[in-house]
């Protein structure tokens, strides 16, 4: 079965400006497959394949400006907006499009047409064979004319990625902070090995340490909280007691604690 992965970027701001060149990149070539698949579309009535539509805009400057892997999936995603549309237009035919939606366009241009900008889209890249998840970051192939290497982000997350078969990676940017959503392949329940015994800490306020401990043998897990009550009464005394001498001290100029009676 497949799961998504949300991985935390933090760019510095040399890589942010090549990541926001990246995404109008994808844009640009989006924005020309589109027109071409609109104008096949109103004159034929029917879309073109992935394939088709890959040997007609291969040879685009939009289509080499980016690496092949991404390139690619730019796309396939087009095609998929493309279907979808299909499919909303048979419904409609039928009478049994959803009542939230009013109506059915075709996809449109990632453009901002008051402003006449391209909008950036989110950076789609095809396979591990273009991006790797390393310890502490996130690498992936750059165009050549904006990176003669691969570009390598730190990266934060919290799971053990070389369990799992990495597919499908997401670039994205939300509010400001980017982050790259990855598809994995996660093992059926049959092939999930067995747990043996294993216990998880948490520290806290007023449950100082709750511990969990998973008995394999019995099938259960039994949870020990140790409460920080007595040591919260503790710290509050010496707090005030600390808060009394230091107020002595101010109000009676005294420079050293010794003074103190």
């Amino acid at each position: 079965m497949k799961r998504i992965v949300k991985v935390r970027l933090y760019p510095t701001r040399e890589q942010r400006e090549l990541l926001r060149e990246m995404q109008i990149r994808c844009s640009k070539l989006y924005n020309y497959a589109n027109y071409l698949m609109r104008q096949n579309y109103f004159q034929t009535r029917t879309i073109y394949t992935e394939h088709t539509l890959w040997k007609i805009v291969k040879d685009a400057e939009d289509y080499r400006a980016l690496p092949s892997d991404i390139s690619q999936e730019v796309l396939k995603k087009l095609i998929e907006d493309w279907k979808s549309f299909k499919q909303l237009k048979e419904m409609e035919v039928k009478g049994k499009l959803p009542p939230h939606i009013k109506r059915v366009s075709p996809p449109k241009y990632k453009k901002n047409r008051k402003l006449n900008q391209t909008l950036p889209m989110n950076i789609l890249i095809k396979s591990p064979r273009s991006y790797k998840l390393t310890d502490y970051g996130f690498e992936f192939t750059m165009p050549k004319d904006l990176m003669d290497k691969r570009m390598f982000i730190l990266a934060k997350y919290n799971i053990h990625y070389s369990e799992y078969s990495l597919k499908r990676a997401e670039i994205i940017n939300e509010n400001g902070n980017w982050y790259v959503y990855i598809s994995i392949e996660v093992p059926d329940k049959q092939a999930i090995k067995h747990r043996h015994n294993c216990a998880s800490i948490d520290f806290g306020v007023r449950n100082l340490i709750t511990v969990a401990v998973y008995r394999e043998n019995q099938k259960t897990v039994n949870v020990y909280q140790f409460k920080s009550k007595e040591l919260i009464k503790e710290f509050k005394y010496w707090d005030r007691r600390i808060a009394k001498y230091q107020s002595k001290i101010n109000k009676g100029n005294i420079y050293r604690t010794r003074e103190l009676n």
